[in-house]
């Protein structure tokens, strides 16, 4: 794979993830994992321009919220009381985690016109 995020850029993404889920535990709100997925994918591409490493930061979106849930009592419950399919998240989270083929399954996933990710990679 082309990009690939570091170690401290996936940790500043776990954190930023983490304070998402807390705001809206927070602001009694509900998750919605595309939302959360989406808004990670445009901060990264409004601040780089760079449509593929915007996806491989988005992909890792549904990973960190499992990984956050199941070591929070709270998110668990962010997570139940909002309904969150887990079986269509375990889905997304191995459907999109690796490869080249990972970033075209997230790039369908967002609902995004740019279908050139594996021109980008190539």
């Amino acid at each position: 794979m082309r990009c690939s995020t570091s170690p401290e850029a996936q940790k500043a993404l776990r954190i930023h993830v983490a304070k998402e889920m807390l705001d809206l535990v927070d602001g009694g709100k509900t998750l919605d994992i595309k939302v959360l997925v989406r808004g990670v994918y445009d901060m990264i591409n409004n601040a780089t321009e760079d449509h593929v490493q915007a996806l491989d930061y988005a992909r890792f979106v549904p990973y960190m919220v499992d990984h956050l849930q199941s070591s929070d009592s709270r998110l668990k419950k962010l997570m139940l009381d909002s309904n969150v399919d887990y079986t269509a998240l375990s889905s997304l989270i191995l459907d999109t985690i690796e490869g080249e083929e990972g970033l075209a399954k997230m790039n369908t996933y967002l609902d995004l016109k740019d279908t050139s990710v594996k021109k980008v990679l190539k």
